[in-house]
């Protein structure tokens, strides 16, 4: 396995030294590695691939969370080429199937960091537009984030089966 290291990281220092932008080079390489594993995380959701787990999805990790946490590292890469460039549509769909992938993943780490990139995403890209509507976005940021609260309240319920167990995670919190 440790050959395996080695060959990847000579392959990626061959292809970032001969290109002239290497910084778009190791974009690209993260993205399509974000989309090659959310493709792994949903064979093994839908059966296709089993996993050796009391988890539904756990990509190449033992648990989702450290599924999801490679996911959300891959998903802003990808965020940012299909912001801009060609085959729009496409590179729109892989980030919706790396937020699907998430999702499915039971996470809520995951679903929350991928929350908060997307935010940090679009609030860097339209600086301008935030700054002079701030009263209307912390509102709305606040809605947002209750909101955010109460669906991963909802989602432990369904990754527990059983609401008796998040009965008693509400009342410690």
């Amino acid at each position: 396995i440790h050959s395996v290291y080695i060959v990847s990281g000579w392959i990626l220092f061959v292809l970032m030294r001969n290109r002239k932008n290497p910084t778009e080079t190791f974009n690209s390489i993260l993205a399509v590695v974000g989309v090659l594993s959310a493709l792994y995380g949903l064979l093994q959701y839908t059966g296709y691939i089993e996993t050796q787990s009391y988890f539904p999805v756990t990509g190449s990790f033992d648990n989702p969370a450290g599924f999801a946490a490679s996911i959300v590292l891959c998903y802003p890469f990808l965020l940012c080429h299909s912001s801009n460039g060609k085959r729009r549509t496409f590179k729109v769909m892989a980030c919706l199937l790396l937020i699907i992938v998430v999702i499915l993943s039971g996470s809520r780490t995951g679903v929350f960091t991928l929350c908060v990139v997307t935010l940090l995403f679009y609030a860097l890209r339209y600086r301008k537009l935030i700054h002079k509507r701030r009263i209307f976005l912390i509102s709305g940021g606040a809605l947002f984030l209750i909101g955010l609260f109460i669906g991963l309240i909802y989602l432990t319920c369904f990754r527990f089966r059983s609401c008796s167990d998040l009965e008693s995670i509400c009342r410690i919190v």
